[in-house]
């Protein structure tokens, strides 16, 4: 495990989905949700990292494991996200619109017991959704109270 500056243990962190601005219905929000999510932990900007091709913030407490855009399409993306969802120690989903790969990962992620995060928007029509209740740990109402919610974690 990645250690941080302070000798304290990193904390990986899956990012789950959204495809960086596919859709053009998504509010400024759901696109930018990623670096909001990251800004609240202390990193403003994603760097990409060593580990394969994944955007990476990890100078301090926390390592962010988010494949960049140009893996979205490729065949490769869903055995290398499943490598990193089996190494992180936190998943976080952001789910604003039906997406059969962020849900899969959600599956994925709850059958290895790791920490699924759902952040899903107050409005959004997926809150009440049986399915995913039932694969989530946590269920935030929006980026800045999952923020809260990991550094809790940590303490």
């Amino acid at each position: 495990m990645v250690s941080s500056t302070n000798g304290d243990k990193m904390k990986s962190i899956y990012l789950a989905g959204t495809i960086y601005g596919v859709n053009e219905n998504d509010t400024e929000d759901d696109k930018n949700w990623k670096t909001r999510f990251q800004s609240e932990l202390g990193y403003p900007k994603p760097r990409v990292s060593d580990l394969g091709k994944t955007r990476c913030g990890g100078d301090g407490i926390y390592q962010f494991l988010d494949p960049i855009p140009e893996m979205e399409t490729q065949h490769f993306m869903v055995p290398t996200d499943k490598k990193m969802i089996k190494r992180c120690d936190v998943f976080v989903a952001y789910i604003q619109r039906a997406s059969v790969g962020t849900s899969m990962e959600v599956y994925f992620a709850s059958q290895l017991e790791d920490t699924p995060v759902i952040i899903i928007n107050p409005n959004n029509k997926f809150k009440d959704d049986l399915w995913l209740s039932y694969h989530a740990d946590v269920i935030c109402d929006n980026v800045e109270i999952c923020a809260k919610y990991i550094e809790s974690m940590n303490k």
